[in-house]
């Protein structure tokens, strides 16, 4: 079956993994390179920095068979944690809770009351607003790029916020986690996915269905396929699936 992935971020590139190892003929189609956000740069020798995620949980399952099957089990790291710091009070803290806070977050571990849908409301309900505005704003903005109030309490954190309380998710048995990366940077996923697909390096403008296949436009071409699978940003669909 001939399909096409409109997208090669970490879930095209896994769509198409997939998809070949059913047996599929696939072509990517990304004007970047494959990877998507997740890229690494060597901006100067002896330096590498990831330009977007940089780390994964060991709890991703999916993930962790998506870097098997590029070829890169062996490249996995995991990391000790090491020191984290927060700014608060005009300098960076390594423990960022003042004695008021600390007895309230205590307390807070064992209460389930009813809050709001933001990530906001629901810390501030049980630890406080400075805690919620502070430290985990502190938190959520640097993984989701929004402010707790403007970020849905169960998209974001899911088992917390179904089990009500602190205390309820810290007694539910939990699937092995840790945090990893890649040796190299997690740029590896692209640059091995680039070698195993087939990578068309232009924008798709539009998926149309026709008759029970798929046309897509690309530029002022027509490119036919039997699958389509889109997986790129929310924002894109709107131009992409006009219907």
């Amino acid at each position: 079956m001939e399909t096409v992935v409109v997208g090669g971020g970490i879930a095209g590139i896994a769509a198409a993994v997939r998809c070949e190892a059913l047996g599929h003929r696939v072509t990517v189609y990304d004007p970047c390179p494959l990877g998507g956000l997740a890229q690494t740069a060597e901006p100067a020798p002896g330096w590498t920095i990831e330009t977007g995620p940089h780390t994964f949980l060991g709890r991703s399952r999916q993930l962790l068979s998506l870097v098997d099957g590029l070829g890169l089990a062996g490249e996995v790291v995991p990391l000790d944690g090491g020191a984290r710091f927060l700014r608060r009070w005009g300098r960076l803290r390594r423990f960022p809770l003042g004695l008021g806070e600390l007895l309230r977050v205590v307390a807070g571990i064992f209460r389930s009351p009813a809050s709001g849908p933001s990530v906001r409301d629901w810390f501030a309900a049980r630890f406080g607003t400075s805690v919620a505005d502070e430290v985990v704003g502190g938190l959520v903005t640097g993984i989701w790029a929004a402010g707790p109030e403007q970020l849905d309490m169960a998209a974001c954190f899911p088992a917390l916020h179904a089990s009500g309380s602190v205390l309820r998710y810290l007694r539910r048995p939990r699937a092995p986690g840790g945090t990893f990366t890649l040796a190299g940077g997690l740029g590896r996923i692209g640059t091995a996915a680039a070698g195993k697909l087939r990578h068309v390096a232009t924008a798709v403008d539009e998926v149309v269905q026709r008759g029970k296949g798929w046309v897509l436009r690309v530029g002022g071409a027509e490119v036919e396929a039997e699958a389509v699978v889109v997986a790129c940003p929310a924002w894109r669909l709107g131009a992409l699936l006009p219907w």
